[in-house]
C-alpha cells in the first residue's frame, strides 16, 4: 500500500477502535494485556507513544497510540474494562486529529447493536452476524459516538445510546492440535464433555461439531427462557438447531427420550441469560437441563461457576479447563 492509502486506513472508525479500545499497556518495550486485544492492536500496526503534546489535554491520558505513520494519534483518557456479565468493554479517547472526544465500545454484537441508532444498522446485520457464528468465527462489534470536550465524566448510561454503529471482528476459533484427541480419549473413557464458553451459541456449535463434541447425526435444541411481566412467569422455548427429525413439544414437562423415539442423542443448548432465568425459577427444570445440556453460550464466569455447582449437585465429578486462545 502507498503511504496516502495506508494513511486514509489508519483514519478509518474501525481502525481506531482496533488501536484504542482495550485494556493493553507497554511494560518495559512490551505491549501486554488480553489475547484477543493484542491480535487487533498488532494488526493495525499502531505504537504506543510517550512523545505527544500535553497542552493538547486538560489532564494527563492514561494512554496514547499512534498510527505507523505518525499520522494519526489517539489518547486513552478515560476506560470501562471488559466485563463479561456486560459482554462488553467502552474507552472515550481524544482524536488529536480532529479536536474532538470520542466514546468507543466494543463486545458482543447484540449488545453493541442495542446501544447504536437503527439508522446506523445495516439491514443485513443478524444475517451477516448469524453467518459468521454459524461458520465458527468468533465475532464482536464496535461502535462510536463523538461527546462534548467535557464530556469525559460523562455517566456510562449517557455514553451507550444514540451510537453509531461501526462495523464487525472476525475471529477464527482454531482448534489446538491436541483437543480433539484429548476428547475423544476421555469420550472412551465414558467421561461426559461439556461446553462453557462466553462466546456466541452458535460460534459455540460450530465448534462443538468441529471437535466432535457433538456427532452429525445428534439433534440439538435450544433453550431460551424470559419472565413473562404480565403473568410473573417463566417461558420456556423449545427449538431446533439441527436435525429436526421429531416433533418437539414446547412443554416445560416434555419427555424428549419418548418423543425422539430413542433413535439419536440430543443435546441441550442455552444462553447465560436463559441459564439464569431458569435456574431463578425452576429449580427442577434446570437440573434438567444440566443433565441433559451440552453447549453453555455467553456464559460468565458466575455462570460457569453455578453450572458446575449444579452438575456436582447431581453427583457428578466435575473437573474443568480452559482451552487456551486460537
Amino acid at each position: 500500500q502507498t503511504d496516502l492509502e495506508q494513511s486514509n486506513i489508519d483514519d478509518h472508525a474501525i481502525v481506531r477502535s482496533m488501536a484504542a479500545c482495550n485494556s493493553l499497556v507497554e511494560y518495559e518495550d512490551k505491549v501486554e494485556g488480553d489475547d484477543l486485544d493484542l491480535k487487533l492492536f498488532t494488526v493495525t500496526g499502531w505504537k504506543f507513544t510517550a512523545d505527544y503534546d500535553a497542552a493538547l489535554f486538560e489532564k494527563a491520558p492514561e494512554r496514547v497510540v499512534t498510527s505507523g505513520s505518525g499520522a494519526h494519534t489517539v489518547a486513552i483518557m478515560k476506560q470501562f474494562p471488559f466485563e463479561s456479565f456486560l459482554q462488553r468493554m467502552l474507552v472515550i479517547v481524544r482524536d488529536t486529529q480532529r479536536s474532538s472526544n470520542v466514546a468507543i465500545v466494543k463486545g458482543a454484537p447484540e449488545i453493541v447493536a442495542s446501544f447504536c441508532t437503527s439508522e446506523s444498522i445495516p439491514k443485513d446485520f443478524l444475517e451477516v452476524f448469524e453467518s459468521y457464528t454459524r461458520r465458527g468465527f468468533r465475532v464482536l462489534a464496535t461502535a462510536i459516538k463523538v461527546i462534548p470536550d467535557d464530556g469525559v465524566d460523562m455517566s456510562r448510561s449517557e455514553i451507550e445510546c444514540q451510537m453509531e454503529f461501526v462495523g464487525l471482528f472476525l475471529f477464527k476459533n482454531k482448534l489446538k492440535e491436541a483437543t480433539f484427541d484429548v476428547l475423544q480419549e476421555l469420550r472412551r473413557a465414558n467421561i461426559r464433555c461439556i461446553m462453557a464458553t462466553g462466546d456466541s451459541l452458535l460460534t459455540g456449535i460450530s465448534v462443538a461439531e468441529e471437535c466432535q463434541l457433538v456427532d452429525k447425526s445428534d439433534a440439538i435444541i435450544r433453550v431460551r427462557a424470559h419472565l413473562d411481566k404480565s403473568s410473573k412467569k417463566v417461558q420456556v422455548q423449545y427449538s431446533y438447531i439441527k436435525y429436526p427429525d421429531f416433533v418437539l413439544k414446547n412443554d416445560n414437562n416434555a419427555n424428549f427420550e419418548q418423543a425422539s423415539g430413542g433413535h439419536f442423542r440430543y443435546h441441550f443448548a442455552i444462553e447465560g441469560d436463559s441459564f439464569n432465568t431458569i435456574r431463578a425459577a425452576d429449580s427442577q427444570l434446570i437440573e434438567r437441563i444440566v443433565h441433559k445440556g451440552t453447549i453453555f453460550a455467553r456464559m460468565s464466569p458466575d455462570q460457569k461457576l453455578s453450572l458446575v455447582n449444579l452438575l456436582q449437585k447431581q453427583n457428578h465429578n466435575v473437573g474443568m479447563c480452559g482451552d487456551g486462545e486460537f
